[in-house]
């Protein structure tokens, strides 16, 4: 009897211990659920304050993103999306097309000898790409395998840039807004070598854009992928913090970004590299990566944000580190950015699953504007 006793003791003990954790999830829920409402009232709130959103997009800079060698039509099917649900006729929003950046402008970064060369290959050039000597100066810098030239690749470049930088100036204009360029984000491109399908570093040099007047830039970036182009531009400085969430799997490209890699200089501390492993769920990107970047974001007090908001990192992306994200990670990013009430420049990046990408930037892009749900069809 003493010995049954002492089990159903220990069986109404492990109930109990069940019961509790039971008791504890549903807390932490309904806490989460409480703080994702406070967040999406707040957002409301700053909207209603008449909070400008700017989109930088266009026809001739859609033709000629149809011309890479990946996602050729993502950039239509987003702006396809945004006109299906309306969401270009929000009176916050406001369309901006095709805007054009200066040799100046990129030479504010890249090297003279690197534009001078992607200059030759502008539409209707006839460069002959089977010329031993072209061949050899295209490897020097980059331009092979995913960063193959094609005509029409200078103004491509000076459109995916010029979108950034007047997209950084508006920000300056108008420090209440919201600017927003899923062309941009080609966060790998070097000084003087294209890298990871970027030819030019839109990023870098938006960035020097809006540190003409702000003082402090935290740029965040998303992208599965590292950010290695930018890491390098700013990794002396204290007036740029670079936070990257990636994957660092070995062999996974470009191979940068790991903790140890926090700056030099006078921007030591101010890079900072969170590698994550294959299999990151949505519950670990909310629970752990955003309040995180919230602790930052308190310590830095920056001045004005720019997020890379690659979504390569969504669950089957074909080149991505085998996450299992959805939009729910993206769009509560997007929604705590909002919520410190900064100016903010959304990039695109990374995605390279077409429908996958153009689906979330859409819902992005209708969040921002104060849109919480889209139909479930499209009109």
């Amino acid at each position: 009897m003493k010995r049954k006793r002492e089990e159903n003791e220990n069986g109404d003990d492990e109930n109990d211990n069940e019961q509790n954790e039971v008791n504890k999830n549903k807390d932490e829920k309904i806490i989460e659920e409480e703080n994702i409402l406070k967040v999406n009232k707040k957002i409301s709130n700053i909207i209603s304050d008449q909070r400008q959103i700017f989109l930088f997009t266009g026809q001739k800079i859609c033709k000629l993103s149809s011309l890479l060698s990946v996602h050729k039509y993502r950039a239509s099917m987003v702006d396809s999306l945004i006109q299906a649900y309306g969401i270009h006729k929000k009176p916050c929003l406001k369309v901006i097309s095709d805007q054009t950046a200066t040799y100046n402008n990129l030479n504010e970064f890249h090297s003279t000898s690197y534009l001078n060369l992607l200059q030759t290959f502008t539409i209707g050039s006839t460069n002959s790409l089977d010329d031993v000597t072209i061949i050899d100066e295209l490897k020097e810098y980059g331009l092979i395998d995913d960063c193959y030239p094609f005509p029409g690749l200078w103004e491509y470049c000076c459109m995916v840039a010029g979108g950034t930088i007047s997209a950084a100036q508006m920000l300056i204009e108008n420090p209440k807004s919201v600017t927003i360029n899923w062309h941009g984000g080609r966060h790998h491109a070097k000084k003087d070598f294209a890298t990871g399908f970027c030819f030019v570093n839109d990023v870098v040099v938006g960035i020097l854009k809006l540190l003409t007047f702000y003082s402090r830039v935290i740029c965040i970036d998303i992208d599965a992928h590292h950010g290695d182009g930018v890491q390098d531009a700013f990794f002396f400085t204290d007036r740029v913090m670079y936070v990257s969430f990636h994957g660092h799997e070995k062999g996974f490209f470009p191979g940068s970004g790991s903790v140890e890699e926090n700056g030099k200089g006078r921007g030591k501390k101010y890079t900072i590299n969170f590698p994550l492993a294959q299999g990151l769920s949505d519950d670990f990107f909310c629970s752990r990566v955003i309040p995180f970047l919230n602790q930052i974001h308190t310590n830095f007090q920056s001045e004005v944000i720019v997020l890379i908001c690659g979504v390569d990192g969504v669950a089957g992306d074909p080149l991505g580190p085998s996450w299992n994200l959805t939009d729910k990670s993206y769009c509560e990013c997007v929604r705590q950015l909002i919520s410190w009430e900064k100016p903010l420049l959304i990039l695109g990046g990374g995605g390279y699953n077409e429908s996958n990408t153009a689906r979330i930037w859409t819902k992005i892009t209708a969040l921002v504007c104060g849109m919480e749900e889209l139909p479930t069809s499209i009109p």
